[in-house]
């Protein structure tokens, strides 16, 4: 009984993780997609990182207890390597908003400002509402993804997005 315990909790903790890239109703981002960066391996790690520690710290105090089997240890590091590199993230920009994937969609009018970070740029949000972390590492598409960015929340500050459908780029990393 104890060992399904732990095959569930693990088996919990990597659907939670590949939740956040994939879920099984998605929609697409409204507008037209303008430009789009595909997260490479290392940029999934950081994506997944809270995720990955916390199944870390499980399986480390299970082998140490006993309380995972060697089996369930497997099928965790299997598992949430699947979902780091099987599983592709790609950000969107489009002209009403950002997208990562079909999972989660945040409108240009929620954020207030931009500014780059170690892992790549944030976008501050409106009062009551969130940040938002697109992560990019290397510095040519960083300067052109927040580049891009700052001109679409000018743009969406001053009533609305126009002109620019069709002028699709996809950002190299």
């Amino acid at each position: 009984m104890q060992s399904l315990a732990t095959l569930g909790l693990i088996g919990g903790m990597l659907c939670i993780m590949a939740a956040r890239v994939a879920g099984p109703f998605g929609q697409d981002a409204p507008g037209s997609v303008l430009a789009e960066h595909k997260l490479g391996f290392r940029e999934r790690l950081l994506l997944h990182r809270h995720s990955l520690y916390a199944l870390s710290v499980v399986l480390l105090l299970g082998a140490l207890t006993g309380a995972v089997s060697r089996t369930a240890e497997l099928i965790g590091i299997a598992g949430a390597f699947a979902v780091v590199v099987g599983m592709p993230a790609v950000y969107r920009l489009t002209e009403r908003g950002l997208a990562l994937n079909r999972v989660v969609f945040r409108a240009w009018n929620e954020f207030d400002g931009v500014e780059e970070t170690r892992t790549g740029v944030r976008l501050g949000g409106k009062a009551g509402m969130g940040a938002f972390a697109v992560i990019c590492l290397t510095g040519a598409p960083r300067q052109t993804l927040r580049r891009r960015i700052e001109g679409l929340l000018q743009r969406g500050a001053s009533g609305g997005v126009s002109g620019t459908a069709g002028t699709r780029r996809k950002v190299q990393s």
